[in-house]
């Protein structure tokens, strides 16, 4: 030991200028290769935390807007294949009633539907409009008319909005390819891994899709039974007879193809219009989507800020971490060449140590000893200064920065520099010690 520090000292007082600069290299590596490492994590999960938002769309009905069918078909054909191909699920909720429904019924079965339904729909709910309608035609109206009088009075009305109070909205689940509207596999997968269907159950067919077959799915909803059913294997949706394919699911309502509802059927204000894809929607694709409903629907429908990962940021991410890592080895690198300097420098002490009878051995050993006297509390000097600069500046710029670390981390980092300069470090003074002086001194090598 005292022979290490008596040969660190002569290098201080002979050689301060590469002492300083293998200093540097050493300070620069712990410093860099924490950094490299953090800023690899940070971007990895930005890229994480990207990924996870970017693989759903949910789309809001602007208010005061309601969205026809129809349109809404014509605006999922009309964009690029791109967006449609990675679409594995397109969610779609509709209206069960519309301004065109009616259906056929007795005088006495709607009397009894609006004596049921009744509580369901107050006189505050009638839309002014029809009020005025009415009012020209019937004349003025008491104050104090009884409730029964009142519900008369608008009987065709209530006649279309029982089915929209008692009923509310279905949901359309499908996805589009190579230019067709198709059954959902992910609606089909998640229907069976709750339970509400078995494996091979019927489900819709590729051939209902793309004829618009009236067939529904997910009828015992018992308001759906009462008031929509026709016989034991049909009901009666927006003035048409539809098959019933399945009668699963608690409550279900009645769950068409999108090709056999209506074009003038709607998603009303409000209302989500989800997209689910199999890979991460690219700005592009975003973009485009936004762009056609803008000119399709204008002010119909509401996109949300997705998260998009800023582009040039991740580039400068990715260049810094790269420019860093390099920094870091380099600094290894110019490290043992100056100590491979140093020593051709001390080349007449070495061949004395080796003619008095110093082995190689021991003089590897002694050398390398030097260097990890030196580099070992210069490197824990840099990881302190990384560390504190992690505390005050990093973490606020490089959020996900300081939770990449933890203390095996900083071993892991640790053991990775000492192997990598010891492997370099002994290869070099190695083959120093045991031809480049006795080739230099003896022109001979040792065997």
């Amino acid at each position: 030991m005292k022979q290490i520090l008596r040969n660190l000292r002569g290098l201080w007082c002979a050689e301060r200028l590469l002492f300083c600069i293998m200093t540097a290299c050493i300070f620069s590596s712990a410093l860099l290769l924490q950094f490299s490492y953090g800023l690899w994590q940070n971007y990895h999960v930005t890229l994480q935390e990207s990924a996870d938002d970017l693989k759903e769309l949910v789309i809001t009905v602007a208010d005061g807007q309601t969205m026809p069918v129809g349109v809404m078909r014509d605006y999922i054909r009309a964009l690029p294949e791109q967006v449609t191909a990675n679409a594995v699920n397109i969610f779609v909720p509709v209206e069960l009633g519309c301004p065109a429904d009616h259906i056929s019924r007795s005088d006495a079965e709607w009397a009894a539907l609006r004596r049921e339904y009744a509580p369901l729909i107050e006189i505050e709910d009638i839309p002014d409009s029809v009020w005025e309608e009415r009012h020209k035609i019937e004349g003025d109206i008491r104050e104090g008319t009884a409730r029964e009088q009142w519900l008369d009075l608008f009987d065709p009305y209530r006649e279309q909005d029982v089915q929209h109070k008692a009923l509310g909205e279905t949901a359309l689940r499908f996805t589009y390819r190579n230019g067709d509207f198709a059954p959902s596999d992910l609606y089909q997968e998640n229907l069976i891994k709750n339970g509400a269907v078995q494996e091979g159950d019927r489900f819709f067919t590729k051939e209902e899709y793309a004829t618009g077959a009236r067939v529904v799915y997910n009828t015992t909803n018992d308001d759906v039974m009462h008031y929509l059913a026709i016989d034991e294997n049909h009901i009666s949706l927006w003035g048409e007879s539809y098959e019933v394919i399945a009668k699963d699911g608690q409550d279900a309502t009645p769950d068409p193809p999108v090709t056999a509802v209506p074009a003038d059927a709607y998603t009303k204000s409000g209302s989500l219009f989800g997209w689910y894809f199999e890979r991460n929607i690219t700005k592009k694709d975003y973009d485009a989507m936004k762009s056609l409903a803008d000119e399709m629907m204008p002010g119909v429908l509401l996109f949300p800020d997705l998260p998009f990962p800023d582009n040039d940021s991740m580039y400068l991410s990715r260049n810094i971490m790269l420019i860093a890592a390099l920094i870091a080895v380099l600094s290894v690198l110019n490290f043992v060449m100056l100590y491979y300097f140093i020593l051709q420098r001390r080349s007449r002490s070495l061949a004395i140590f080796r003619m008095t009878g110093c082995t190689a051995g021991r003089a590897v050993r002694m050398y390398l000893s030097e260097c990890l006297l030196l580099g070992i509390p210069v490197y824990f000097a840099g990881l302190g200064v990384f560390l504190l600069l992690m505390k005050r500046v990093l973490s606020e710029i490089f959020p996900f920065m300081e939770a990449a670390f933890d203390l095996r981390v900083y071993a892991s980092i640790f053991g990775i520099w000492i192997a990598a300069m010891l492997l370099l470090l002994t290869g070099m003074i190695s083959r120093h010690v045991r031809h480049g002086i006795l080739d230099e001194y003896y022109g001979r090598t040792e065997g």
